[in-house]
């Protein structure tokens, strides 16, 4: 490797010091991006089980999780009990990179969850005419290992 980098050196020192004078030179910006990776495998499908049911869906607990085919990070969350009981859910580590909420240690140990890289971390989604909304204030936070989850209600975070 040395060896490699001894032959850039000479590269380098002559970029850095080249006179800059007349001739015009072609600019090139580089940017990186650093994106979280999760390494707990992502299901395909499972039976989710909710904590407790999700505001608004009283008595829901069971619903089925399936990945839309050709939509990489895009599920479904269906009732198991009532079948027109559908919701559109997104990995938040693929489409919100920098989305990371703070959970309670109460909810973290309902779920069995030892830490943050144990939590698939969904958003609803809705679908309508004129764009999409996510609702980044009440995510679904799942342990995949346990298929058991919570929509948490975020309060002072923004």
């Amino acid at each position: 490797m040395s060896r490699i980098c001894a032959d850039l050196d000479g590269e380098v020192t002559a970029f850095r010091d080249r006179h800059l004078g007349v001739t015009g030179y072609l600019s090139v910006f580089l940017d990186a991006t650093y994106c979280k990776v999760c390494i707990t495998p992502r299901p395909v499908s499972a039976t989710l089980t909710l904590v407790s049911p999700p505001p608004g869906l009283d008595s829901l607990t069971e619903f089925d999780f399936t990945e839309i085919t050709g939509a990489d990070g895009l599920y479904t969350l269906q009732s198991a009990d009532d079948r027109q009981t559908r919701l559109f859910v997104l990995d938040a580590v693929i489409y919100l990179p920098d989305y990371s909420p703070v959970i309670t240690d109460d909810h973290a140990h309902s779920l069995d969850l030892a830490g943050p890289e144990d939590a698939l971390v969904l958003v609803v989604t809705n679908p309508r005419q004129g764009g999409t909304t996510v609702n980044l204030m009440v995510p679904i936070v799942v342990n995949p290992a346990t298929e058991r989850c919570a929509q948490i209600i975020l309060e002072g975070q923004s």
